[in-house]
This record gives structure tokens, sequence and C-alpha cells, in this order.
């Protein structure tokens, strides 16, 4: 199971209107100024085309842990791009995740990484009722150490968690990976989520979208459509990929 971490006891329910208030929502969740069982819940379609997120190299948040609900309402996210490098020396260990820290040394990896765009881990919680369209997820690994990596659109990996009701349009994913040492280590790739834990739900979601990896030395990534590897049981009905 997953370790208690520290965080505010105020459950907070965010409203969201625009890209300001999910920025905002976003990191007073991952910075413990509220629960991290708080709701975010989108009042309008947020759209991101002219916005600093839409450029290369830009500085969009993405929650560490998050254990509520974010409730899209029927609304769309447009034009998002995601990018995250990890080069030589860049140890993504945060020495609060406990849970990343053990995972890392029980498979014997010097690190472990886990990406998305807007939480590195869903452990409990729930995404739903969203469309991510015409946004784009590029993630850049390059490390000469034993190093695991799960790269998610949504979520870098999900524990217990439920998607429902996501739709990707004209939405890519791209993943390049080198850790130059074939050690064996294992790592996921998927729109929804790179790894899914305990027993987890997706339900009516779909996705037209163009995922692609590109790796060496990997030893093992497993790359899907929704999710890239599960340890568990995972429950899906009313899913369509393109």
């Amino acid at each position: 199971s997953f370790p208690t971490r520290r965080s505010s006891d105020l459950k907070t329910e965010f409203n969201v209107g625009t890209i300001e208030e999910l920025v905002d929502a976003m990191e007073k969740i991952s910075y413990w100024e509220v629960a991290l069982d708080s709701n975010i819940t989108l009042t309008a379609d947020l759209d991101f085309t002219d916005s600093e997120y839409s450029t290369d190299n830009n500085t969009w948040f993405a929650m560490e842990e998050f254990r509520g609900v974010l409730d899209g309402a029927g609304h769309k996210i447009t034009g998002l791009k995601y990018e995250r490098y990890v080069e030589n020396g860049d140890l993504i260990i945060d020495d609060t995740s406990e849970y990343i820290v053990r995972a890392s040394l029980e498979n014997g990896c010097a690190g472990y990484a886990a990406f998305g765009i807007f939480a590195r881990m869903l452990n409990g919680g729930t995404i739903k009722n969203l469309t991510l369209e015409n946004c784009s997820v590029f993630m850049n690994f390059n490390y000469n150490r034993n190093f695991r990596v799960d790269a998610g659109g949504l979520v870098g990996f999900a524990n217990n968690a439920t998607f429902e009701n996501i739709s990707f349009v004209n939405t890519d994913m791209t993943t390049s990976v080198a850790l130059n040492i074939n050690q064996g280590n294992i790592g996921g790739m998927g729109l929804l989520a790179g790894r899914v834990f305990g027993t987890t739900a997706i339900t009516n979601c779909a996705a037209d979208a163009e995922c692609e990896v590109d790796a060496t030395n990997c030893g093992r990534l497993e790359a899907g459509g929704f999710i890239g590897i599960y340890v568990g049981e995972i429950g899906r009905a009313s899913c369509r990929e393109r």
C-alpha cells in the first residue's frame, strides 16, 4: 500500500474556469496547502493555444500526487503542450515520495520517474468527463544507469484509480528513452497512465491519437494505447482506440 504523506487536512472544492485557476489548484494540492483528496471541477473549456503552456520547453506544473476527483464536467482542454526532459544526473526522486524511493530500491533501480499532464501519482483518485483535443505530450529520457520510467498522458502511474468518459482527439504522445544500459528495467507508457497498480477501472474512454515510443537499451518498455503496464486487476469497458 501507499504510505501516508505529509498533507493538509483541508479538503477543498476547486471550481475551475480559467487556466490560471487550474494551475493554482494543482499547485496548492501538490504543495500540501490543501488535502490530496481535494476535488477539481472544470466549469468551462480551457484553450491553451495562445498561452505560455502551448510553447516548447514551457513550465507546465503537474501534481506530485492526487487522491481526489478531477471532473471535466463535459468540458475540453485544447492546445496544451507537455514536455519533460531528463538528462544524466537528474534524479527524479523527491525524498518525500516514499513509495517512489521504495519502488526504486525493490526493483534494483538507481532511479525511478513518473510523469503525466496532471499528476505523477493518481492514488485512489478519479479523472472523468474530460476531452483533450490538439494536445501533445513529449518526454525524453537519457540516463546512464538502471532507471525505470512510467510516462502517461494524464498521470505517470495510478493505484486503485478510476478513468471514466475520457477522450483524446488529435492528441499525440511521444516518449524517447535512452538508458545506455540494459539491466532488465521495466517501464510503461500509455495515454491514461504509464503504469497501473491495484484495482483500476477504465470506462467509456476513446482515443484518436498517435503514440510513439523510441527506446534504446531499455531492457523492457511496455507501451499501450490507454495503459502501458499494469500490476493487479484492471476493469475496462466501452473503450476504443485508433
